[in-house]
């Protein structure tokens, strides 16, 4: 039932923002357009900056007046009631507090641009590794991960978060829009925020994960970010564009990826990712598969809503272990190995110790296990492609430069 209803509200929202199917259309939004339902869009419009000339590397002229922050925010630490809490990676750090800027993008395209957010850590070192978030299709109301967000910048790190049009807009403007985003709040934001971009990691869900190579190329090549440490972590991805083996190549020998999807995803096929960003990466890679779980009145559901921290369409999609054990938990080693060489973190990471990086918990009713995420070195799909909303032959449908979706 919670399936059906989920692509009931994923075909409306298609419906509503790309005016119907066409022969090149998406029959059905990302999952994340559910943020786009009534209980709550809270995406604010913010006008363009006036007119600036950019550079073919992506930056931006800087603005002669500094740049105020919307609001100082206190971290809420969060915790499931059901799973136990990690104790090595996973947990909060020891930053407190934060800055959050809005920042207008001067690459928006499709109807009312809506602002870039950067969360700066107050306190804590002089310098911080950046993290930048691309999210899922439709899933433009940041407050709905805020947690997360909150939770990489406990560990002292700048997180970067920049909104993309759900309509008006081809795949390929939605990639220029999220890398103008990034290098606009690196421009405006890199001196007084202490970012440190040598060292970056890009993080995604669904049609944000199907960005991340690019994006993280795009850091590489047009701007040298990530010459200390590169990673990148697509979750559930949609399709990739604008790869090939010159750009995967670009990529520094130390970069990673860090693949993870959800064993009861139904929309983007499990082949998307592997023929897409695993077997063309030619670095150190890992994939990972998390899976549900119930304990009595306890359950977590491995589906294409990982991680929804601050949902309020249904319980099932609040904060759980599949957060916090599995997308906190691994984000958070693997920036720490990558980023901080933590040897710990890259214990956890490499898969040296399978029950290390597997773990999901125990339940706090009785101290039982939690049901272990899958590790693969040669993963496959659970069902057939023709079982996804998104199978990885229908990439066609979906040209880049297309308005279609």
């Amino acid at each position: 039932m919670k399936t059906l209803w989920i692509r009931a509200a994923i075909a409306a929202s298609s419906l509503v923002a790309c005016g119907g199917p066409t022969p090149t259309a998406d029959t059905g939004a990302d999952a994340g357009a559910l943020d786009a339902a009534p209980d709550g869009e809270s995406d604010a419009s913010v006008s363009a900056d006036s007119a600036l000339d950019a550079a073919n590397d992506g930056s931006t002229a800087a603005d002669a007046a500094p740049l105020a922050p919307a609001e100082r925010a206190t971290i809420v630490r969060k915790s499931d009631t059901c799973v136990s809490a990690p104790t090595d990676f996973g947990t909060y750090g020891a930053v407190t507090q934060y800055d959050r800027f809005e920042i207008a993008n001067p690459a928006w395209v499709g109807g009312a641009p809506i602002a870039v957010q950067a969360f700066v850590p107050v306190g804590g070192a002089a310098t911080h590794p950046v993290l930048f978030y691309a999210h899922p299709f439709g899933g433009n109301d940041w407050t709905r991960m805020r947690s997360m967000f909150e939770f990489w910048v406990s560990q002292d790190y700048v997180v970067v978060y920049a909104p993309y049009a759900t309509s008006g807009a081809s795949v390929c403007e939605r990639y220029d829009t999220l890398w103008g985003g990034f290098s606009r709040a690196v421009d405006l934001l890199s001196a007084r925020a202490g970012m440190d971009t040598t060292r970056v990691g890009f993080i995604g869900h669904s049609f944000g994960g199907g960005a991340v190579p690019w994006l993280a190329t795009e850091a590489v090549r047009a701007r040298g970010w990530g010459a200390s440490g590169i990673f990148m972590m697509p979750n559930a991805p949609w399709y990739s564009y604008r790869m090939d083996a010159a750009r995967w190549s670009a990529l520094p020998a130390s970069a990673r990826l860090h693949v993870m999807v959800f064993d009861e995803d139904d929309l983007n096929d499990h082949r998307i990712a592997i023929e897409d960003q695993w077997t063309p990466f030619p670095r150190a890679k890992q994939w990972i598969n998390l899976r549900s779980a119930m304990n009595g009145s306890c359950s977590q559901v491995a589906d294409h809503l990982v991680p929804t921290t601050d949902s309020t369409l249904m319980d099932s999609v609040r904060l759980n272990g599949l957060d916090y054990w599995g997308v906190w938990r691994h984000s958070h080693a693997l920036a720490s190995c990558v980023l901080r060489a933590d040897a710990a973190a890259c214990a956890v990471i490499d898969g040296s110790n399978a029950a290390l990086q597997t773990t999901m918990g125990t339940w706090r009713s009785d101290n039982t296990a939690v049901t272990a995420a899958q590790r693969s070195d040669a993963p496959s799909a659970p069902r057939p492609s023709s079982a996804y909303m998104f199978g990885v032959n229908r990439r066609a449908l979906f040209p880049c430069e297309g308005r279609g979706m």
